[in-house]
């Protein structure tokens, strides 16, 4: 019984990280020799929530399970000036690692950096497209479904979709053989136990896409040919919201062109 119950809670941590990203990295000081026990305080900007850590013997540091979105971060050590950075953004599936170096002086003493994203990821091998929701927001997809923008990827080929089920080849693979997870949770059809999507959740309501066509990671062990990781939007700290409008009208129709002119437009019944 107590097997059993370990395998639960272990499959349910795996699948939470797919919805997530996080931050590791080594604390050293100005001789690059390790720091521990140093205090580390992440802040996310958006909520305000603040999860805090503390270097181990050989200054490492993790911060896992992290929604996606821009934090702050502070390191504090008795000896050392305070280390601030801000302008950390996490992003879904990623590990970010950020190491720190502390400077000699009294903790009232403050050193400010601004934190950039750095030009290549190098704590894993995964081969992906990230989309954020910038993109998702601004792209003017045709019924406002993420699906569409799966084409987005450098070697993807979009065959079709519609509200249900986006079919999509990426690197070379099958269309309707890619995992499909929402916040971490299958949303393959498991009805028909194939790797197709059952869910082509509306832009609204999404927040962040990752594409990962190869070098995935274990845990994502139920395809060949790609897995597809998609969050949801939560709630922040800001008032924001959105307002759009479908306006269809012959006016606007362009002509075939091969034809002449619009041809008519069709007949309206009452």
């Amino acid at each position: 019984m107590r097997l059993t119950l370990f395998l639960v809670l272990g499959a349910a941590g795996l699948f939470g990280q797919s919805s997530t990203g996080s931050i590791t990295g080594l604390v050293t000081d100005s001789s690059r020799a390790a720091v521990a026990g140093a205090s580390l305080k992440l802040a996310n900007q958006g909520t305000g929530v603040v999860v805090s850590r503390e270097s181990n013997e050989s200054g490492e540091y993790t911060f896992p399970l992290l929604v996606s979105g821009s934090y702050r971060l502070s390191v504090e050590k008795t000896g050392f000036q305070t280390h601030q950075q801000t302008g950390i953004v996490v992003e879904l599936g990623r590990v970010l690692r950020i190491d720190i170096a502390l400077q000699l002086g009294a903790v009232s003493e403050t050193v400010n950096v601004t934190g950039s994203a750095p030009l290549l990821e190098s704590e894993t091998s995964t081969v992906g497209q990230f989309i954020e929701n910038k993109t998702i927001s601004d792209m003017p997809l045709n019924g406002r479904r993420v699906g569409e923008l799966l084409g987005m990827a450098g070697n993807a080929v979009f065959v079709t979709g519609d509200v249900i089920r986006p079919r999509v080849s990426l690197a070379g693979g099958r269309a309707d053989q890619q995992q499909w997870m929402l916040d971490g949770v299958n949303a393959s059809n498991i009805a028909l136990e194939v790797t197709q999507a059952l869910f082509n959740p509306p832009v609204e309501s999404v927040q962040e896409i990752r594409i990962q066509q190869n070098g995935y990671s274990a845990e994502y062990g139920n395809s060949s040919a790609g897995v597809v990781l998609t969050t949801t939007r939560s709630g922040t700290n800001k008032l924001h919201g959105t307002a759009y409008e479908y306006f269809r009208n012959e006016k606007l129709d362009a002509r075939n062109f091969f034809a002449a002119s619009r041809p008519p437009p069709p007949c309206q019944h009452s």
